[in-house]
């Protein structure tokens, strides 16, 4: 009977470039260790001559070795396929281990079948690609992500007004960027999915005695390279320090080594940067790498969801969670004002920040937006429900749709939305629900009815789910603020009512603070303001009858001078 440790299946690695140079030393040092070798080579004689060296030096090794010109995209993915259907056979569609290796040099400008620059395309756009077909693989397996890099790097800017450098080439400088691509590429994976458990690091392999400056190049370069390679290591020394990010658990911390030791690299590797490759190399690959994978299972990171995220309060939230470190998934129904977010969060937070525009009021809108969770298999730690819709007026000069429209949105889309996240949330963890309810819950509120309603729906459900969820490690929070400036339309109404719209209402960003902070550590009711609390505890003492009336005197003061056209049109205010 096989033993537990016999039915694991074999630790496997991708190796483009291998059957040569480093990629050949690399794979000869990993097949010894026991690795499944998957190499990659462009030359089917060479891809055969190096299958059978690496069985011979290690007889038990399980060695596959794949023939196609990574330079050309089409080829990419249909090597990836390949390398899928045997991961899929032999591995349980387990990848442990992707060195994205394979690289070249040319003396002179010459680009591929999609017209993009040889060394670009091959030493970073190559790797990019079959990183991104492979990448389901690599988090099954926690894997890594290994690229050749050089210390060329260091003394390189990218060219992002014309990174093909069509206008004065120089091979030297070609191949710097793609160097610097390497690593900018490894610091973008790092920050998009460390928390999935991927890592990327990057060998600086040194001066090593290899032909890559030999091959399809000429005159100068040629000559160069034949003089500087014969003071070269060989590639056996760089393939050690291969096998130490391989088998070092847990993973190195460090992004750049050398020798086996972390190393020094460029200021030019920054968030901002690896996030403007990693977009230009998507548009370039057609391909969209998914922002989330997976849920952050490791250090202090939340994923949270926020509805209504393009709206004062929700962009305040956002704002709020960008400052204490979160990852965000942010809905709204519109989609450019999630994308003006997103971009402005992932700037001055270097966060995780993905959107999905959604009509929470429509079966299928919402559907979808479950299915793209589904399908990058996110789980959340905190859901801020704050989408909402008010329409001011009374309750018989309003259209019947208007009035269908608060309830649809502001309760069975908020209902709907709560138990599809919450059968979504990550397992055996504290999870932070947030109903965003108004100061307006706590009254009847005549010429508001329907809207103050609705709000008081969120307030009992929140109570009560508060209980209900209690032992599931669910901790609730009902927000009541009392006027937010959020939109002009909001403005106008607290400008209307004078005196007292100022003094209840607070500021969007201090409100959302004070709620994340009551949301982590306790829940239960927040009404934000000295003076909304004091009105709530002074309304609760009343009879309602009589803080209607008191309303009513107010809000039909308020609403005339604020939109005086519809009080003018000789309607009776019931």
């Amino acid at each position: 009977m096989q033993t537990k440790k016999e039915r694991q299946p074999m630790k496997t690695t991708v190796i483009t470039g291998a059957s040569s140079g480093i990629g050949f030393a690399a794979s000869a040092e990993l097949a010894q260790k026991g690795y499944h070798i998957i190499g990659i080579g462009r030359d089917k004689a060479r891809c055969e001559a190096a299958s059978t060296q690496i069985q011979a030096l290690a007889p038990n090794s399980k060695v596959h070795f794949l023939v196609g010109d990574l330079m050309q995209q089409q080829e990419v993915l249909s090597i990836a396929k390949e390398v899928q259907e045997i991961l899929a056979e032999e591995n349980e569609n387990r990848l442990e281990v992707l060195i994205n290796n394979a690289g070249c040099v040319r003396s002179w400008y010459t680009t591929t079948e999609e017209g993009y620059e040889q060394q670009f395309a091959l030493n970073h756009l190559a790797g990019f690609l079959l990183t991104y077909h492979l990448l389901p693989q690599l988090k099954r397996a926690d894997g890594k992500v290994i690229m050749t890099g050089s210390e060329s790097h260091k003394n390189m800017r990218m060219h992002w007004n014309d990174v093909m450098l069509t206008r004065g080439y120089n091979p030297l400088t070609a191949y710097k960027q793609s160097k610097l691509s390497n690593i900018l590429f490894a610091k973008g994976l790092n920050d998009r999915y460390l928390g999935d458990g991927i890592r990327s690091f990057v060998v600086d392999p040194g001066l090593v005695c290899t032909d890559i400056g030999n091959k399809c190049t000429g005159g100068l370069v040629d000559w160069i390279w034949k003089l500087r390679k014969k003071h070269g290591a060989n590639p056996e020394v760089p393939a050690k320090t291969f096998s130490y990010l391989c088998e070092t658990r847990p993973s190195p911390r460090e992004l750049y080594y050398y020798l086996s030791k972390p190393n020094r690299y460029s200021r030019q590797v920054t968030t901002k940067n690896a996030n403007k490759l990693f977009a230009l190399s998507e548009t370039l690959c057609d391909v969209k790498y998914p922002v989330w994978i997976k849920t952050w299972e490791r250090g202090a990171h939340m994923n949270v969801l926020i509805t209504g995220a393009s709206g004062g309060l929700g962009r305040a939230l956002a704002n709020e969670c960008g400052t204490r470190g979160y990852n965000l998934f942010l809905t709204d129904i519109n989609e450019r004002g999630l994308k003006n977010i997103q971009t402005g969060l992932e700037r001055q937070f270097g966060i995780t920040v993905t959107t999905a525009a959604c009509d929470l009021t429509r079966d299928e809108s919402v559907d979808a937006l479950m299915e793209k969770i589904d399908f990058y298999e996110i789980r959340f730690d905190m859901l801020l429900n704050v989408a909402g819709l008010d329409f001011e007026g009374a309750f018989l000069e309003r259209e019947r749709r208007d009035i269908i429209r608060i309830i649809s949105l502001n309760n069975e889309a908020t209902l709907r939305i709560t138990h599809a996240i919450l059968s979504r949330r990550r397992e055996n963890k504290p999870f932070y629900l947030l109903f965003t309810s108004s100061l307006a819950s706590m009254y009847p509120m005549p010429l508001k009815a329907t809207y103050a309603a609705s709000k008081h729906f969120l307030l009992d459900i929140a109570m009560a789910l508060r209980e209900e969820l209690k032992d599931k490690k669910v901790n609730v929070l009902a927000l009541c603020p009392g006027g937010l400036a959020t939109t002009k339309e909001a403005m106008n109404g607290i400008a209307a009512q004078g005196f007292w719209g100022g003094a209840t209402t607070n500021p969007l960003e201090i409100v959302a603070r004070k709620t994340l902070t009551r949301l982590e550590n306790r829940g239960g009711v927040f009404v934000p303001g000295t003076l909304n609390r004091v009105l709530n505890t002074f309304g609760k003492l009343l009879p309602r009858r009589w803080v209607a009336a008191a309303i009513y005197h107010r809000w039909r003061k308020a609403q005339q001078q604020w939109n005086p056209v519809e009080f003018s049109s000789g309607a009776r205010i019931p």
